[in-house]
């Protein structure tokens, strides 16, 4: 499974697709586990360990002027997130 991601990763750097090593990777896990009799085996704990990496990430993008912004459009993506 780590080789099937990095080499979806290495591919869509090469192209220039934007998150290269997420989407690549991603892609190219889900093109060998839908196309191919291969069953990949999962990693114990990556899913966890994603999820945590990119709450992170997107967690010290929080500064005060976006909260300021989703305070401001808090009813749109209140009734966006109902739907």
């Amino acid at each position: 499974t780590p080789l099937v991601g990095l080499l979806g990763g290495y591919l869509a750097s090469q192209v220039g697709w934007p998150l290269p090593w997420m989407v690549g990777s991603l892609l190219a896990i889900i093109l060998v586990r839908c196309l191919t009799p291969w069953q990949l085996a999962q990693i114990p704990g990556g899913r966890k360990c994603g999820q945590l990496i990119i709450g992170i990430g997107i967690g010290l993008h929080f500064t005060p002027v976006v909260i300021e912004q989703v305070l401001a459009h808090f009813g749109l993506i209140f009734i966006g997130a109902l739907v």
